[in-house]
C-alpha cells in the first residue's frame, strides 16, 4: 500500500460514471496539495448477482474488468498527466463495505454524489450515503455540477478582505464534531493556500412580535469565538474570516456554498447523521450544497475529559 511520508492517503471510489471521474479529478488536486498518494477502489460484481443491485462503485464482470474500468477513469480524469502515485484496488466486496474498509487507514475518502446507483429520492445514492455515515475518516462528496460559482460577499465578515470562490467554508455549532471539522478545514485550507471562512448561524426562534435579531447574532458570535478558541488554543490560522448569522444553519451554509471551493461539516458520534431522513443540517448540506462537501467524523469521546455542555437554542449541525 502506498503512503506518503506525511502519512496521508486518499481513497477514491470509482464506478466509471462521470460523477466518479469528477471525484477522482478533485482528489488529484487535493493529493498534490497534501503530498498524498491516491488509491482508486473499484468493485467487481458477478453478472448473476445483479450489478444494478450493487449500485454505485460496482461493475459487472471480473476483477480484471474492474481494474480496467479504474484505469479508464484515471485516463478520463487526468489525461496524459496522471498523478505520480496512483494505485488501483479491485475487489469483489460490496461497494460500501469496500470503501469503509479502505477508509480505516486513509486520511480522506472521496466519492461522487451520484454514481450508477443514482439518487434515492432527494438524498444521495445509497453507497455515498452509507460511507458518509460510517467511514472512519473524513468523506468528501463531490456532487455533479458542484463547481464553485463566481465569488460574492455573503454577509458581514468579522475581518476585512475579499471573498474568493476557492475558499474553504466550515460550519461550526460548538459541538465536538464541528470542532474537528474546523481543525480539518484549517489544515486543508493551509495546504491549498486558500482562505478559510468559519460560519455560525443561530436559528432565530423569536417570540410573537419580536423583531430584534441582535441577541441571536451575539449568540452566534459567541459560538464561533468559542469554537476558534477550542480548535486553536495557541495560534489561530492566518487569514481566517468569521461569520455570524441569525437564521437556518442549513440554508445559510447551502447559500454560501455557491461561492466556496469546499464546504466542511461535522458528523456527530459513530452512528452517522442523526436522523438523516429528518433533515439534519449536515445531511442537507451534502445533498444540496453547490460545492464539494467534506464530512468530518467526531473524535472518539475521551473518558478523562470533562463534560462540555452543548450550546442551547440552536440547530445541531452534527
Amino acid at each position: 500500500m502506498v503512503r506518503s511520508q506525511s502519512g496521508e492517503r486518499i481513497v477514491v471510489g470509482v464506478d466509471g460514471s462521470d460523477g466518479s471521474v469528477d471525484a477522482l479529478r478533485y482528489a488529484g488536486r487535493l493529493a498534490a496539495a497534501l503530498d498524498a498518494p491516491i488509491d482508486v477502489i473499484t468493485c467487481a460484481v458477478d453478472d448473476d448477482s445483479g450489478a444494478h443491485v450493487a449500485g454505485q462503485f460496482a461493475t459487472s464482470g471480473t476483477d480484471i474488468d474492474a481494474a480496467s474500468l479504474a484505469r479508464r477513469a484515471i485516463a478520463a480524469a487526468f489525461g496524459d498527466a496522471p498523478p505520480a502515485r496512483v494505485s488501483i484496488t479491485a475487489t469483489r466486496n460490496a461497494a460500501a463495505n469496500a470503501l469503509i474498509t479502505g477508509s480505516e487507514d486513509a486520511s480522506m475518502l472521496v466519492v461522487g454524489g451520484r454514481g450508477r446507483g443514482g439518487f434515492v429520492g432527494m438524498l444521495l445514492g445509497s453507497v455515498s450515503r452509507t460511507v458518509a455515515e460510517y467511514a472512519r475518516c473524513p468523506v468528501l462528496v463531490v456532487r455533479p455540477h458542484s463547481a464553485p460559482r463566481a465569488p460574492a460577499t455573503v454577509g458581514e465578515p468579522a475581518e476585512g478582505g475579499a471573498v474568493r470562490d476557492d475558499r474553504v467554508l466550515v460550519g461550526v455549532d460548538g459541538s465536538y464534531a464541528s470542532i474537528a471539522a474546523l481543525q480539518e478545514a484549517a489544515r486543508i485550507a493551509h495546504a491549498l493556500h486558500a482562505p478559510l471562512d468559519v460560519l455560525t448561524s443561530v436559528t432565530a426562534r423569536m417570540s410573537y412580535g419580536e423583531t430584534d435579531v441582535r441577541p441571536r447574532l451575539a449568540q452566534a458570535r459567541s459560538i464561533v469565538e468559542d469554537a476558534l478558541e477550542r480548535a486553536f488554543p495557541g495560534a489561530r490560522p492566518e487569514g481566517y474570516r468569521a461569520w455570524a448569522f441569525a437564521g437556518s444553519p442549513a440554508a445559510r451554509l447551502i447559500e454560501s456554498s455557491a461561492h466556496a471551493g469546499m464546504l466542511v461539516v461535522g458528523r456527530r458520534g459513530t452512528g452517522g447523521f442523526a436522523g438523516l431522513l429528518l433533515g439534519s443540517v449536515s445531511a442537507q448540506c451534502v445533498a444540496h450544497a453547490e460545492c464539494p462537501v467534506l464530512v468530518v467524523p467526531a473524535p472518539a469521546p475521551r473518558t478523562d475529559a470533562p463534560e462540555i455542555a452543548e450550546v442551547e437554542e440552536h440547530e445541531s449541525w452534527g
